[in-house]
């Protein structure tokens, strides 16, 4: 399987499972920044609105795409509107991150 179907497949069943307040796009890139990331999950505006997420996901193996993707869509799920979270990784993070595993690697 391609890295491009196993990551198609991952965002199909989060899509319809554990979707988000808003719509996500995810892309997988050869590069994300300069400084090394993996991936990056953010809020994108219209107008001073949210509207969607962009997920990045820097190429890599099969396990890393999903431990990304993973991490990242817990960014969305945990996301709610009027609540700018200063930690990106808080305790509602957390809990977004245990449901996606337990979604996808849980039993």
């Amino acid at each position: 399987m391609t890295k491009r179907k196993t990551l198609k497949g991952m965002v199909a069943r989060l899509r319809a499972e554990l979707p988000p307040l808003l719509p996500v796009r995810v892309y997988l890139r050869d590069r994300i920044n300069d400084e090394g990331w993996l991936g990056s999950c953010s809020l994108k505006l219209r107008d001073m609105r949210p509207t969607h997420f962009v997920i990045e996901i820097r190429k890599g193996s099969n396990q890393t795409i999903a431990d990304t993707l993973m991490h990242e869509w817990a960014h969305a799920i945990a996301w709610r509107e009027g609540h700018a979270t200063t930690c990106d990784h808080d305790p509602e993070w957390a809990l977004a991150y245990s449901r996606v595993y337990q979604l996808l690697i849980g039993p």
